[in-house]
This record gives C-alpha cells, sequence and structure tokens, in this order.
C-alpha cells in the first residue's frame, strides 16, 4: 500500500455544517490509562504527526478480542479532557477495511438520526483495499455546553490483522467550538492527509 492516499474517491458523503462532533470519546471506550502504560504493538512510545508530538497515554488490551487500543496524547494533556489524540486500534485476523469503515459511517447517520444534527462524515476508498472515514459528532456537556470532534480514521489489512489508526481533535465549550469550527474547512484536509500518510510499523497483538 502507498504512503498517502492523494487518490481517494469521496464514495459518500454527509455534508452537514462543517462538521461538529463531541463526545467524551468517539470510540465508546473506558479510558482507564495506567501510570506507565506499555505498549503491545511494538510501536514507538512518542510519535510525530503533522508537526505535533504524541506520546502513549493508555493501552487497552482485550485478549479475549485478540485486540489492543492505544491512545496517544500531546505532552501536558489528560484523557478525558484532551483537545487532540492519536489512536491505533489492532484486532487480530481477516478482515475488510472498507466494511469497516461502512460501520462506522452508518454509526455517524445513526447519531444523526437521533438528533445530532451536525454530524457528518465521508467514506473514501484508497489503494490496496484500504478506506477511511472523515467525520464529526457533537454532543452537550452536562452544563449544557457544546463539545466538538473532529476524526479521521484510517481501516487497513496489516500482517494478519485490521488496523486502525486514527487522529481526532476536540473543542468544549461554545466559544472554543465556534472557534474550532471556523478553522475546521482549513485544517481539515491536510490533518487527514497526515494521518493517511502515518503508517507505523506494528506487530500483532
Amino acid at each position: 500500500m502507498t504512503g498517502r492516499m492523494g487518490s481517494m474517491v469521496v464514495v459518500l458523503a454527509l455534508a452537514a455544517l462543517w462538521g461538529v462532533a463531541p463526545c467524551p470519546a468517539a470510540h465508546a471506550r473506558s479510558t482507564v490509562a495506567a501510570a506507565a502504560p506499555q505498549d503491545r504493538t511494538g510501536m514507538a512510545l512518542r510519535h510525530q504527526l503533522g508537526g505535533r508530538s504524541y506520546q502513549l497515554a493508555a493501552v487497552h488490551p482485550e485478549p479475549a478480542a485478540g485486540r489492543i487500543l492505544q491512545e496517544y496524547l500531546p505532552p501536558g494533556q489528560v484523557l478525558g479532557q484532551q483537545t487532540e489524540m492519536l489512536m491505533i486500534d489492532l484486532v487480530q485476523g481477516r478482515h475488510d477495511p472498507v466494511q469497516a469503515a461502512q460501520r462506522k459511517l452508518q454509526e455517524i447517520l445513526a447519531r444523526r438520526e437521533q438528533g445530532d444534527m451536525l454530524a457528518n462524515g465521508e467514506l473514501l476508498l484508497g489503494p490496496g483495499g484500504s478506506a477511511a472515514v472523515d467525520f464529526v459528532l457533537s454532543a452537550t456537556l452536562p452544563g449544557g455546553g457544546l463539545v466538538v470532534e473532529w476524526n479521521a480514521y484510517h481501516y487497513r489489512q496489516l500482517d494478519g490483522a485490521l488496523v486502525l489508526t486514527g487522529l481526532s481533535r476536540r473543542a468544549y465549550g461554545d466559544e472554543a467550538v465556534t472557534a474550532f469550527l471556523t478553522g475546521l474547512k482549513e485544517r481539515r484536509g491536510p490533518d487527514r492527509n497526515a494521518l493517511l500518510a502515518w503508517q507505523p510499523e506494528l506487530s500483532r497483538p
């Protein structure tokens, strides 16, 4: 597979404003970080992406499912309050990256049907059967403020495992969300391209 997906084709788009997205986590999963998380994928503990540095913050092993999720944050940020996250999710076995991406897009569609009118996304196809989803979601904080999250998920099959690499950016509160959405149109493409070009060497779970 090539390092970039410049030739990706948009096969489905849900356009809404320049999107909004939230959630205390695009991937609904508890975020329990060890004091010193240990890498399980053969990756480095620190990574550079788009000129930003990220370090391993949490590891979520699911041995029964043959799965490992690792989350990386910029120095000084903490899980649950982060404004940026880099992640990698490995699932053992042969899986279709396009089908996995389609399922994620269906989740976004479902959120929109359930009332998240800012939810929107694109499904893109790349070389070698790879696929990506670029999406935005939103949610309301307990105090009534808005939290918005943009994500790019890149799915590919590698050495007998489905590999998902993801980048997310998040804003909390109405003022920050307004600035976030204003800058999203220009930042979305370059951030997505940076993620698609990031293909770290991995070991299977």
